[in-house]
């Protein structure tokens, strides 16, 4: 099964965590929770994972879809920031 671990695309750079989202000016934190939830897909599954981390890589939602559509995944697993949540799940239904 090949998976896609999505890291949402945002107008400002924002650091999405477990219980809640943060704007960030000066840093990008990876998304660890993604990351974690990867190493278990791969190591305990053997399974195809990527990460599309769109914040670090400067990536819209064009730009994401082109790399989701490129890789066709069976599963797709993102994380929606709290305070965002709203223009997360718009993204996610495109």
């Amino acid at each position: 099964m090949k998976t896609i671990l999505l890291n949402l695309p945002h107008s400002s750079k924002v650091m999405r965590r477990y219980a809640c989202s943060y704007n960030v000016h000066n840093f990008l934190f990876p998304p660890l929770e993604l990351m974690y939830l990867g190493s278990i897909i791969k190591t305990w599954k053997g399974e195809e994972v990527i990460l599309i981390d769109a914040i670090a890589e400067g990536l819209n939602l064009e730009n994401v879809i082109k790399k989701i559509e490129s890789f066709r995944p069976h599963l797709l697993v993102s994380m929606p920031g709290f305070e965002i949540f709203s223009e997360d799940i718009e993204s996610i239904k495109k």
